[in-house]
């Protein structure tokens, strides 16, 4: 098996001869030929180009469900651009970066919070006219362009940003556990972004029948809750709701009644809902979010992400298209 690994590493990402490879690894130049036959046999999909994949860098993270590394306490996410000398986390991070850095295309793999179910998408920041028109790649419903917060700049996309390339990061489910659906729709969207960049030939891509929405920052909202509780919904993401339809409820943790119905402010794409029940509370200060101050926020409290009217859309092979809010 090591042997096999070789031969493709030489062969694909080294570019040498059959010849070359065959003396490198001590083996006979037609088991080297035999090697790359079969493996064009079961797997059509050929590489034009090396392909670099992290699957998780923070495991025990993952196997403990907690965002920050055990033991060090720190959080992965924040520590960029790392440091060849700092702490374990530090060092992590400068790796990566190290390793990433010179890729023509950079995608970062995130999902949500565990109690916060993310539609897959595609997230952009301060994209350049080359990664507007890239993340309709992937084919996924909806791209968000995002404007950084505060923390972005410790983020491994804000660590690519000064460097050549395209850099996108994929948002998808909700942490702590498998979301299968939510999984095969990512891999099939990585398959297609390298099918459609000439990086994997030979495959056949499924253009599908659904349309690609671009999302500014000014064409997304949060959805408030007017009061505390618990909210419960069966909504799913991905859906197109219209103004003043049901979302969930807000449910009084007590007696069971119902406080409150939340809905759809406007008419649009629904890219998030909390799943988890909590019990928010009400936050105070704030300007222009109603007599409660802004209310529940949506990350903590009851509430979804609603997204409407696209500044520009793009239908693959769809005879309608929703009814949008302008």
């Amino acid at each position: 098996m090591r042997k096999i690994r070789e031969v493709l590493r030489l062969k694909w990402s080294a570019q040498l001869s059959n010849r070359t490879i065959a003396k490198s690894c001590a083996i006979a130049r037609s088991t080297v030929a035999e090697c790359l036959e079969r493996l064009s046999a079961t797997n059509p999909g050929r590489l034009q180009g090396t392909v670099e994949l992290y699957p998780a860098l923070n495991t025990l993270g993952i196997d403990t469900l907690t965002r920050s590394l055990p033991v060090f306490d720190t959080d992965l996410n924040r520590m960029f651009h790392g440091s060849p000398h700092g702490e374990t986390t530090q060092r992590i991070a400068y790796a990566v970066l190290e390793a990433t850095k010179k890729a023509r295309y950079r995608i970062d793999i995130h999902s949500s919070s565990a109690d916060f179910e993310e539609l897959p998408q595609v997230r952009v920041y301060y994209p350049t006219d080359a990664e507007k028109e890239g993340a309709r790649r992937f084919g996924l419903t909806a791209i968000m362009e995002r404007r950084p917060g505060p923390v972005f700049s410790t983020t491994l996309m804000n660590s690519w940003k000064v460097w050549p390339g395209e850099n996108y990061l994929l948002t998808v489910g909700h942490a702590g556990n498998i979301q299968l659906n939510h999984c095969q729709e990512v891999f099939k969207s990585l398959v297609t972004f390298l099918g459609r960049t000439g990086i994997l030939e030979g495959v056949t891509l499924d253009e599908g029948d659904h349309g690609v929405f671009y999302f500014t920052r000014g064409h997304e909202a949060r959805v408030y809750a007017e009061q505390a509780g618990m909210f419960v919904s069966d909504s799913r993401v991905g859906r197109w709701v219209n103004k003043g339809q049901e979302l969930g409820y807000i449910y009084d943790s007590f007696n069971g009644n119902v406080h409150t119905k939340v809905e759809a402010p406007f008419t649009g794409l629904l890219t998030g809902i909390r799943r988890q029940v909590g019990h928010p509370q009400r936050e105070s200060g704030g300007q222009g979010c109603g007599p409660h101050g802004p209310g529940l926020r949506l990350a903590r409290g009851a509430g979804a992400h609603v997204s409407r009217g696209p500044v520009s859309r793009h239908h693959s092979q769809r005879s309608g298209r929703p009814d949008l809010a302008p």
